[in-house]
C-alpha cells in the first residue's frame, strides 16, 4: 500500500513545468489562428460563394499550398480547422442570443456578408384575365395643358452643382489630412497593382504574416503596460 502511495505522487515542480508546457501550447495554438484566419482571408474563393471561381476545386488547392508553405503545416490539418472555425462562426450568427461572446468573432466578421441566410421564395402574382374593354368614342374635348412650374427644374439643376462643390471640397479636406504613413502605403499600393498575380499573392502573404507579427507584439506590450499600471 505505501509503494502505490509513492506512486501517486507527484513532484511539484513536475506539476508546474507541466503547466507551463500547456500554457505555451494553447498560446502558440492561437497564434497559429490568428495567422491562419488572415491568411484564408487573402484568399476570397476559400470562402466567399459569390467569388467566380468558389467552385473550382483546382484555385482552392492552390490557395492551401500557399497556406500550407506558409505556415508549414499539413494542408489537410488547415482545412479542419478553418472548417471548424467558419461552421462555428456561422452557427452562432445565426443564434446570436443562445452563445456568448467569442474570442474569434471579430476576427471572423469577413464572414458575415459571404454566408447570407436564403432569401424566401416569393409567391408569383396571380394571372387575371381583363377582358378588352368596348372602344367608345369620346366627344370632343379640348385639352387642357396644365402649367408647368419653372422653379423645381431650377432648384434641381442647382443641386447637384452644390453637391459637386461639396464632394470637391470633402476630396481636398481629406487628402490635406493624410500623414506621411498614408502616402507611404499610397505610394506601396500603386506599386502593388503593377505586379503579376502570383507576386500579388506571395506579398500579401508575407504582409500578413507581418501584420500579425507586430499585432501579437503590440499586444503583448499593452498587457505589459496594463501589468506595470
Amino acid at each position: 500500500f505505501k509503494m502505490e502511495m509513492d506512486v501517486i505522487k507527484t513532484d511539484p515542480l513536475e506539476l508546474e513545468i507541466e503547466s507551463m508546457d500547456c500554457e505555451r501550447t494553447m498560446e502558440m495554438d492561437a497564434d497559429l489562428t490568428i495567422t491562419l484566419i488572415e491568411l484564408v482571408k487573402q484568399y476570397p474563393v476559400l470562402y466567399d460563394t459569390a467569388h467566380p471561381k468558389f467552385k473550382y476545386n483546382e484555385k482552392k488547392g492552390e490557395a492551401w499550398n500557399h497556406i500550407s508553405a506558409s505556415l508549414n503545416v499539413d494542408s489537410e490539418i488547415l482545412k479542419t480547422k478553418w472548417r471548424s472555425l467558419r461552421d462555428t462562426f456561422i452557427r452562432r450568427k445565426k443564434e446570436p442570443k443562445r452563445w456568448k461572446k467569442w474570442r474569434w468573432a471579430d476576427r471572423l466578421s469577413f464572414l458575415e456578408h459571404t454566408y447570407l441566410p436564403e432569401p424566401r421564395t416569393r409567391a408569383k402574382p396571380a394571372i387575371v384575365d381583363i377582358q378588352p374593354a368596348i372602344e367608345v368614342s369620346p366627344p370632343t374635348v379640348p385639352k387642357i395643358i396644365p402649367k408647368m412650374k419653372v422653379e423645381n427644374p431650377v432648384s434641381r439643376s442647382r443641386q447637384p452643382e452644390g453637391s459637386d462643390v461639396d464632394k470637391v471640397i470633402g476630396f481636398l479636406t481629406k487628402r490635406e489630412k493624410k500623414d506621411s504613413s498614408d502616402l507611404l502605403f499610397s505610394h506601396y499600393a500603386s506599386l502593388f497593382k503593377t505586379l503579376d498575380r502570383d507576386l500579388q499573392a506571395d506579398l500579401k502573404i508575407q504582409l500578413a504574416n507581418i501584420f500579425v507579427k507586430a499585432e501579437l507584439e503590440q499586444q503583448k506590450r499593452d498587457d505589459g503596460n496594463l501589468g506595470s499600471e
